[in-house]
């Protein structure tokens, strides 16, 4: 039983072509120019057959030459129209992953790989293909219409009749194919996930002696994956069967009336009379006239695999549709953290990362949390941020000023992680993905702010991977995203890692001037930044090493 928001996912589906509809428009008219072409290229060859004259040889190379520009020109758009909604989806995906987002929960590494690679690209191809489609439709089949009534209305109404007949017999034969399309992106889903998590577990799966056994997990996971495959390529194949036998029969009609009439063997008063060459041209633009509708149609597949993605989208990006009165309140002023009796037990070998511990973070003050890899630091910053909840014990940001305390909120701290996701785009873009609704003069002062500003403008482009940008560079965008959201409480995870030590300082005097007067936790291995700390705190074995936090100035 169907337990999917369906009318949802197809609205949602609808909607996400917005970004790129000015790029779909212009290929619907492109390919509208092409139908009128390919009309002209078959009048040119009836009249070629009949006549023979260079005029009509002439008018065919023409229109031939005009429809395969215009074809040319539909694909060039329909591809920059794929492109605008593919990376509007990912930065939404983007703001809904990354930590500080405005969401409660975050979804595992493989599945928000899968949403921002595979996902966004299933409903953008699916927009490029029937966008254009969709819209050229009713004019190109108008045009061809009216020109087979021009020279013999009885065709065209022949053709107008059949023609609904093929959305109703493709809504029937699709309802079958959605349901597929979703157990295979179901299983598509489960084997990414398989897959990273042996990859990740790969030293302890050899130790333990279970890489055979895994191994045959996941070949059981890739057979179940083509099996899906096959019933999804099996009903794509039905529902192409009833286009191309709803067409044929329609054209089979026309051509055996246009067969009969000229053989003489109609005779039938108030029908207009009919020469070869109206007889030929008609004929041939039986098939022109279903061209759009084929193509539009034959996008169905595609849409259900479209529907698919989108059921998965819509929960990654359910928290950017949150009603504002269900987002979180911004803290008031920079507050004060209390950990009490702190415990996150990941029920690993490992044990515990963290065991009991309490401690307070000051507000408005530099504080510096210093452990060995692996031993809880960034497991603490997620606490803060209420990315995670601990089996024991609570988090509470508190406000000095009035004593009002709340539990730690997604989307309330700004976050600067030691690796900064930038996506294809201008830097303001970049920026913009910390508030979209921000102006593009805080942007800009955002950037100003994060000393952006001297090196890269607000226009420059950066490509796949944030190409175009140095390290340093990077971590100056996700500290003018910070600015930008501009949180009374940053929590920054090794943000100096990997750069060099003239680097290091000088993002740490960016960075440092920028977050005078906020509560800011730093989880960091910099000698540089552990000097300039107001507190630091040291982790050993999950737990807090001193009772009270070592001030320092």
């Amino acid at each position: 039983m169907r337990t999917v928001d369906a009318a949802g996912d197809r609205d949602w589906l609808a909607r996400s072509a917005a970004p790129g509809r000015h790029a779909f428009h212009a290929a619907a008219f492109g390919r509208c120019i092409a139908q009128a072409a390919t009309v002209g290229g078959w009048a040119a060859v009836t009249v070629l057959v009949a006549d023979r004259t260079w005029a009509a040889l002439v008018g065919l190379v023409l229109a031939g030459g005009a429809r395969a520009g215009a074809l040319a020109v539909s694909r060039r758009w329909a591809r920059r129209g794929a492109r605008q909604v593919a990376d509007a989806l990912r930065a939404a995906l983007l703001r809904a992953v990354m930590p500080g987002g405005g969401g409660d929960t975050r979804p595992e590494g493989s599945a928000a790989a899968h949403a921002l690679v595979e996902l966004t690209d299933h409903v953008a191809n699916h927009h490029a293909r029937t966008e254009p489609a969709r819209r050229a439709a009713p004019p190109s089949c108008a045009v061809v219409l009216l020109v087979v009534a021009a020279v013999h209305w009885p065709v065209a109404l022949i053709l107008a009749v059949a023609t609904p007949i093929l959305p109703v017999n493709l809504r029937l034969a699709g309802l079958a194919t959605e349901d597929a399309e979703r157990r295979q992106l179901a299983e598509v889903r489960l084997l990414s996930q398989q897959l990273l998590d042996r990859f990740r577990g790969m030293r302890t799966l050899v130790t333990l002696g279970a890489v055979e056994r895994e191994l045959r997990v996941v070949r059981q996971a890739c057979d179940r994956l083509n099996q899906a495959t096959m019933v999804v390529l099996r009903r794509a194949f039905v529902v192409s069967g009833v286009l191309d036998a709803v067409i044929t029969c329609a054209i089979a009609v026309c051509a055996t009336y246009v067969g009969l009439l000229l053989l003489g063997y109609l005779h039938v008063v108030w029908l207009p009379s009919l020469g070869f060459s109206g007889g030929l041209l008609v004929l041939v633009l039986c098939p022109v006239y279903f061209a759009p509708l084929r193509d539009y149609a034959t996008g169905y597949h595609e849409r259900d695999e479209a529907l698919a993605a989108a059921q998965v989208l819509r929960g990654v990006l359910s928290r950017d549709e949150q009603p504002a009165e269900t987002r979180p309140n911004p803290l008031p002023a920079p507050p004060e953290i209390r950990l009490t009796g702190i415990t996150v037990d990941p029920a690993g070998p490992r044990g515990a990362i963290l065991r009991d511990v309490t401690t307070t973070v000051p507000a408005g003050r530099l504080t510096v949390l210093v452990a060995p890899s692996g031993e809880g630091k960034t497991t603490l910053l997620r606490l803060v941020a209420g990315l995670i909840t601990p089996q024991q014990g609570d988090v509470t940001l508190a406000d000095p000023a009035t004593g009002q305390a709340s539990g730690p909120c997604p989307g309330v701290a700004g976050w600067i992680g030691q690796g900064t996701v930038l996506v294809p785009g201008t830097l303001a873009d970049n920026i913009a993905i910390a508030d979209p609704a921000a102006a593009p003069e805080s942007i800009a002062r955002a950037a100003r702010e994060a000393g952006l500003d001297p090196v890269l403008g607000l226009d420059t482009v950066l490509g796949q991977g944030g190409w175009g940008v140095s390290a340093g560079q990077a971590r100056r965008v996700a500290l003018a995203r910070a600015l930008l959201r501009d949180a009374p409480l940053w929590l920054l995870d090794e943000p100096t890692a990997h750069l060099d030590r003239q680097t290091e300082r000088e993002l740490l005097d960016t960075m440092l001037a920028a977050a005078a007067g906020r509560t800011v936790l730093v989880a960091t291995h910099s000698a540089e930044l552990i000097r300039r700390a107001d507190v630091v705190l040291r982790l050993d074995r999950g737990r807090v090493t001193t009772d009270s936090p070592v001030v320092r100035g």
